[in-house]
């Protein structure tokens, strides 16, 4: 094994070493060729099965296209071929004399690079309409040493003639041509000496000196298919075999071309290159040979020491493509026919995927509304459906199996073309259905299936279609899983593979949604074939190299080794490989150019800037906030109005435009907060000196003055950038403990300024925040409370306390003032830039999820009005049992959205609004530090109070920034939300060694034909539990209640029935809680808030016991620490069981 955190890479290879097959060896890091023809040979002795889904064929495909040379495992990123650039491997020519000679041949892809990663020689030197395909160094037994070369399809490709330098047109000769309609044209002085340049740069990529030529019969004519010709010069010794076009494709050779007839004797040297000419282009395949030795006695033909090939481009087929029938309004026609992604070049056998679009065509499908944009998000419970996100659209796009969504990963932004609905929604019913006659075949029960009709159809989707292009993806994109020697999931069969040694193995990444990975052994640990077991119990990183368009699973290599399973170290580490969180240091060139400290204010800016330093400014925070980037200040005027002003850190002062420190923020995109650290998206220097608004230190600002009225009505706007200083930093305790009554305590650090003002100014802004909060849910706000999990943490950094954070009136002071900044900001830059603002917008909820909340709070006796956030709102306030009212709050999660960044030209108006805040503009000017996103709208801001016409950024710009902004956003709460839970995990574990069985009170919050919904209040655990993973005798669904009748085993316990497998139900698409709308992924409730809920129903005679929502009912939390993630199992206890 290898110590924690060793990055992992390619096994190193002695450059020149001899591979199986006579092939050389090198060692280009990911894409190293080894064992090539090995792994050909092997793969096509060997009958292979044509269904995709047979494992033990797709392994020896996968194998065969991860030896593959063309650009190595996946072939060359960036670099586009067309069809005619396909290998065959049965197109091999027949070797009959293995002694004296052997060949592979070679497609490369143009301007591609050697297996060295430079470009190789012919690249280099070829300019003209030839093709180098191969060439090799044959040395005794057939052995073969790879010399890549790369094809070059220029557009001066002139009747298919050749040289030696593949220039565009032939090479003169004296002597008449065999064509009697062509007369051969005289060279002056110039051209004889160009042609001596030819011979001399021929003789020097073969490594000859130069000489001069002897005289060389020309090459043309009619040249038959399959005739050979020779020609040899004394100097330069040359075998040249040319094919006509019949036989362009090579697939078959004459068997005596191995077979070389003794050579002529040379003819007298003259001064003259080596020539020939290729009759109009008649010929478009010509194999040199150099570099042999002569067999004099002539019975065996000559010893091959060098060859290659030239192969002149299909330019007539060309041509046909423009003569093809217009296709079908389903199928829009592609403009560039001849661009072949990458991972669409190679075909072994027939795809399992589509061809990826070319850009211009996917741009083209954009503008005209064929095609739709949006992010892929992959269902957890069920990966085969996924759904994406089109701002043009009302519903989201269903796509439905793997190779519909098109090797997309989860988080990519794709372009998808509309299917049929009925078609696929028939297919995916069939699928469901076959699933449910497998449950009840497997597990021999007398289930009911009323209701399961009626469930899949109301998922019904609006919209399906289909991935035919992926726009972006994360960039240096890495996941966490377990590395196995076998396939898993694979029977013994195919395990054992024949007894063949195979030259794969499969990362099993830890998210469900990302695919098996294959990564070749050369890629993989050195010590992996001999240290299995051991590497099943550690965490390793992956990335993917290629993904080929025939092949149901990617390639990729080992990155990094993270720890052993269930370390804390190494489960944190795998939170942030699998949500791309950038942990490394900041790299030089990103703060190299940041002041040193101490750093004072450049005396410019003084006379630029709005002094504001002996104003009564302030900062309220957490109490371990050390990146300090909002204040505020209130002033009582003579008239009766207030001055209120939020003043923002100027990060954009130090974080230019375009700069190194830009595009390491754009990057990163916003700061991260787990559990025991935080991850920020600047440099400390800037977070936590140069910006953080400290007490009693000049900084620089970006301020928002209102003038408002007594209830906090906004009467006048002011920004502008400022100096200010702050006079304290409060804590949200501290500010509480004023709006209490209590003052500041005594502890409490003022400067320049008298407490008891501060006392008063803190008083004044919560009048104001209260009128503000009331009068905008009076208007239609949402809000649905927000409860996290705060940890104690000890010297070895594992949790030794947990509790609920609790919001004070102090925060939602603060929460007013930084919203009502945010919508005058969004107001002005949306008003002055409307093509390219970068605002935030909250969708409506899923409506069809939306009408089943309300039906069901209908169902269980609460009246909801869903039609808007405030009706929403004001339905949930009414309800008086907080018991019930915590259950449904955590229901009316579940439709929600997640709010997004989006630019403004590039959707309707009608579309800009935020449905939680109920405001029809919002944006994220408050937290500069912490989000990209806040650094761009300041930037916009500035452009448009100094009245530029323009804000910098273009609406693609725009766009483009958005995309990255919401998948680093969504990441780094996706970490957040892990990170609790990994902690929490621990803290279980520990709770049980110490006190025992872990039994607590679960609430049902929601029942399925086959499953029921659980929540333990106390932590904030939400599970499914399937009923064919309980010890049931049978079970009922009750679709006009909502309830599920099981009927259990008795005298079985639970636990040692279920396998660990429940499924967290906590939605993704929620609430924000940088909106002032808090996002209850952690919904926690105290146990005397659910002790009103009705018990379970229980009948002793039959087994019965009746599960539906508010049902409260005992449960076993218990922990696994050896999986990764650690996962907290939730056990019903069987009533007709012992206890455990």
């Amino acid at each position: 094994m290898v110590e924690e955190g060793t990055p992992l890479g390619s096994t190193p290879r002695r450059r020149g070493s001899r591979g199986k097959g006579g092939k050389a060896r090198s060692n280009p890091g990911p894409t190293d060729h080894s064992q090539a023809e090995a792994a050909l040979n092997d793969a096509s002795s060997r009958e292979r099965s044509k269904d995709p889904n047979d494992s033990l064929a797709n392994d020896t495909l996968l194998e065969k296209h991860s030896v593959k040379k063309d650009g190595g495992v996946g072939g060359s990123p960036g670099k586009n071929v067309g069809k005619s650039d396909t290998v065959d491997t049965n197109d091999q020519p027949p070797a009959r004399n293995k002694k004296w000679r052997k060949k592979t041949k070679k497609n490369r892809p143009a301007g591609d690079q050697s297996e060295s990663g430079e470009p190789s020689t012919s690249a280099k030197e070829a300019n003209g309409a030839a093709e180098v395909i191969h060439t090799a160094d044959v040395k005794d037994k057939g052995v073969v040493s790879d010399k890549p070369t790369t094809n070059d399809k220029s557009a001066g490709g002139n009747k298919g003639s050749f040289n030696g330098k593949a220039n565009a047109k032939a090479i003169g000769s004296d002597k008449p041509s065999d064509n009697p309609k062509k007369k051969p044209k005289k060279k002056n002085a110039k051209e004889k000496k160009g042609d001596k340049e030819a011979a001399v740069e021929m003789n020097d990529k073969f490594k000859q000196k130069p000489h001069k030529p002897a005289m060389q019969e020309p090459f043309g004519g009619v040249i038959r298919n399959r005739q050979r010709h020779w020609g040899l010069d004394s100097a330069l010794p040359m075998e040249i075999t040319q094919y006509a076009s019949p036989n362009r494709n090579r697939s078959k050779y004459s068997d005596n071309w191995r077979q070389a007839a003794p050579a002529p004797p040379a003819p007298e040297p003259v001064d003259r290159p080596l020539t020939f000419v290729t009759n109009e282009g008649k010929v478009d395949h010509i194999h040199f040979v150099n570099a042999y030795e002569h067999n004099a006695d002539g019975g065996k033909g000559d010893k091959v020491l060098a060859e290659f090939e030239l192969c002149q481009p299909k330019t007539a087929k060309k041509k046909k493509r423009e003569d093809k029938p217009v296709p079908n309004k389903k199928q829009p026609p592609r403009q560039d026919e001849s661009y072949v992604h990458p991972d669409d070049q190679v075909v072994l056998r027939r795809p399992v995927f589509a061809p990826f679009l070319s850009p211009r065509d996917i741009e083209a499908g954009l503008k005209d509304g064929s095609l739709q944009r949006g992010h892929l998000r992959i269902n957890k419970r069920n990966r085969s459906e996924a759904y994406v996100t089109a701002d043009g659209l009302d519903r989201d796009i269903f796509i439905f199996g793997q190779r519909d969504r098109n090797r997309a990963l989860n988080g990519d932004v794709v372009a998808v073309r509309l299917v049929d609905v009925e078609k696929i929604w028939a297919m995916k019913k069939e699928k469901m259905r076959l699933r449910a006659e497998a449950k009840k075949d497997e597990h021999d029960e007398s289930e009911s299936q009323d209701g399961l009709d009626e469930e899949i159809e109301k998922n019904k989707p609006k919209y399906c279609g289909e991935v035919v292009g992926i726009i972006d993806r994360q960039w240096n994109q890495t996941f966490a899983g377990i590395l196995y020697v076998d396939r898993p999931q694979s029977n013994q069969n195919q395990k054992e593979n024949g007894g063949r040694a195979s030259r794969l193995v499969w990362f099993k990444p830890t998210d469900k949604r990302t695919p098996l990975i294959a990564i070749p052994l050369h890629l993989a640990p050195p010590d992996i074939l001999t240290n299995a077991e051991s590497y099943e119990t550690h965490i390793l990183t992956a990335c993917i190299l290629r993904w080929p368009i025939d092949l149901n699973h990617p390639f990729g290599q080992i990155v990094q080794f993270l720890g052993p399973i269930g370390s804390l170290p190494a489960e944190a580490s795998a939170i942030l490989t699998d949500n791309s969180i950038n942990d490394n240091q900041f790299p030089k060139e990103a703060i190299q150019n940041l002041p040193k400290t101490p750093w004072k204010i450049p005396a410019a800016e003084y006379t630029k800037r709005r002094d504001l330093r002996e104003t009564r400014i302030f900062t309220i925070d957490p109490s371990t906030a050390k990146d300090l980037d909002d204040a505020v200040h209130v002033i009582k005027q003579d008239d009766g109005t207030f001055e209120v002003g939020v003043h923002i850190a100027d990060v954009s002062y130090f974080v230019r435009n375009h700069g190194a420190l830009d595009k390491e923020a754009r990057e990163r995109g916003t700061s991260t907060y787990l559990v025991d650290r935080v991850i920020p998206m600047l440099p400390s220097l800037l977070c936590e000196e140069l910006c953080s608004l400290n007490p009693g230190v000049e900084r620089l600002a970006f301020s928002v003055i209102w003038k408002m009225d007594s209830e906090g009505n906004v009467l006048d706007t002011w920004f502008g950038k400022t100096i200010i200083r702050s006079c304290a930093k409060l804590a949200y305790d501290d500010a509480q403990s004023v709006i209490d009554g209590k003052g500041l305590p005594k502890t409490q650090v003022i400067m320049y300024q008298r407490r008891s003002s501060i006392e008063e100014d803190i008083m004044t802004l919560f009048k104001l925040s209260q009128h503000m909060r009331k009068r905008r849910f009076d208007n239609g706000a949402l809000t649905v409370g927000s409860i996290r999990l705060s940890f104690q943490l000890g010297a070895d950094g594992e949790p030794n306390d947990v509790w609920v954070y609790e919001l004070k009136e102090a925060n939602r002071l603060i929460e007013e003032f930084m919203l009502c900044a945010n919508i005058s900001v969004a107001q002005k830059i949306s008003s002055t830039y409307p093509d390219e603002a970068l605002l935030r917008r909250h969708e409506q909820p899923n409506e069809r999820k939306l009408d089943e909340f309300v039906k069901l709070a209908d169902k269980l006796g609460f009246h909801l009005d869903g039609s808007s956030a405030g009706s929403l709102q004001e339905s949930l306030h009414a309800i008086e049992d907080k018991d019930a009212l915590a259950v449904l709050i955590l229901l009316a999660i579940k439709p929600m959205q997640r709010a997004k960044y989006f630019c403004t030209g590039s959707m309707d108006i009608s579309k800009y609004r935020h449905y939680a805040l109920n405001v029809p503009l919002y944006t994220h000017f408050t937290s500069p530090i912490r989000r990209y996103a806040d650094v761009i709208v300041h930037r916009m801001l500035e452009a448009a109070i100094q009245g530029k016409d323009s804000c910098g950024y273009s609406l693609e710009d725009v766009k483009g920034i958005t995309d990255d902004c919401n998948r680093n956003s969504d990441n780094a709460r996706n970490a957040q939300d892990q990170s609790i839970d990994l902690y929490l995990a621990r803290y279980l574990y520990h709770l049980e060694m110490a006190q025992g069985p872990i039994v607590r009170s679960a609430i049902v919050v929601g029942v399925v034909a086959d499953a029921f919904d659980i929540m333990v209040p106390e932590y904030g655990i939400e599970k499914r539990i399937h009923t064919d993973a309980l010890p049931l005798q049978s079970f009922k669904f009750d679709a006009a209640s909502f309830a599920l009748d099981v009927y259990w085993k008795k005298g079985v316990p639970v636990i040692s029935f279920m396998n660990g497998e429940e499924e967290d139900i906590r939605s993704a698409d929620n609430m924000d809680d940088e909106d002032g709308v808090r996002q209850a992924n952690i919904p926690v409730a105290t146990a005397s808030e659910v002790q009103s809920l009705p018990n379970e129903t229980i009948e002793a005679s039959s087994g019965l016991q009746r599960f539906e929502v508010f049902t409260k009912f005992d449960v076993i939390v218990q922990t696994n620490m050896h999986r990764t993630p650690p996962v907290v199992n939730v056990y019903p206890i069987n009533p007709f069981a012992p206890w455990p």
